[in-house]
């Protein structure tokens, strides 16, 4: 029997599901830490998009993606530790912009439908900054190849948190 690529994934699910019940705290554990590379990455991104897809509300879909970005930013931090290759730190790098540019559009939608985003935004902003502390370090350690990665995350952190300050400052006013 062969099983193209797309097919493995369910089948790790599935597998993990049954790891999960009969083998307990100890597989979550390993899905949850698992980096780029690594033989349950997979899953641990799997596991992120069903998250987004159970969260029920357009407020609970952002608090999720703010979520995921906090573990896109540890994960950098931990790959930067272990002298990880350029292309698994461009992975996460890449992969913590699109989720910071998703949460700053979910704000701002949220935002224009008159939707209390204070809270929000107060979260959203705190993790810019600790973005901004983070992405600044692990970029004088990194080789120059995931540097610039890892420059593009900080412009576009910086970018958001310039606007996520803006959006306080125009809510602070009404």
């Amino acid at each position: 029997m062969k099983i193209n690529q797309q097919g493995i994934v369910p089948l790790l699910l599935i597998g993990l599901l049954a790891l999960a019940i009969g083998g307990g705290a100890g597989t979550v554990y390993a899905v949850n830490h698992s980096l780029p590379g690594d033989f349950l990455y997979p899953a641990k991104q799997q596991l992120s998009n069903l998250q987004l897809l159970i969260a029920l509300t357009p407020e609970d879909k952002a608090s999720v993606r703010l979520k995921i970005a906090d573990k896109k930013l540890k994960e950098i931090e931990k790959l930067q530790v272990k002298n990880a290759s350029a292309e698994k730190i461009h992975q996460s790098a890449d992969a913590l912009t699109k989720d910071t540019d998703l949460v700053e559009a979910e704000v701002e939608n949220l935002q224009t439908e008159g939707k209390n985003v204070t809270s929000l935004l107060e979260r959203l902003r705190d993790n810019l900054e600790r973005q901004q502390v983070v992405l600044e370090r692990v970029a004088q350690q990194v080789s120059s190849t995931a540097k610039a990665h890892i420059e593009d995350a900080i412009t576009v952190s910086q970018r958001g948190l310039t606007k996520a300050i803006q959006q306080q400052q125009k809510i602070n006013k009404n």
